[in-house]
């Protein structure tokens, strides 16, 4: 099991113990990266790094559609599509 399915399976649980997916995705991304100190990252927003996935479906409705990723941009290449 890989660091990713061990994300998933945390936001999973996340949900599960009723933390609203928006909150979870938040607490996986801009709040993580304010815990770290890392002020470029954690939003897709003017000055900020931003590495993104796509994904089918909607993880505001279910976030185990974090899991059906169509897309991944990095430095802004395409890597899988």
């Amino acid at each position: 099991m890989g660091v990713g399915e061990i994300a998933h399976i945390e936001m999973e649980h996340y949900a599960r113990a009723g933390i609203a997916p928006l909150r979870i995705l938040r607490m996986a991304t801009a709040a993580g990266a304010e815990h770290l100190g890392a002020n470029d990252l954690g939003a897709v927003a003017p000055a900020k790094l931003a590495d993104l996935i796509l994904v089918d479906g909607n993880p505001d409705v279910d976030i185990r559609a974090l899991r059906n990723i169509s897309m991944v941009v990095k430095n802004g290449q395409i890597l899988t599509a």
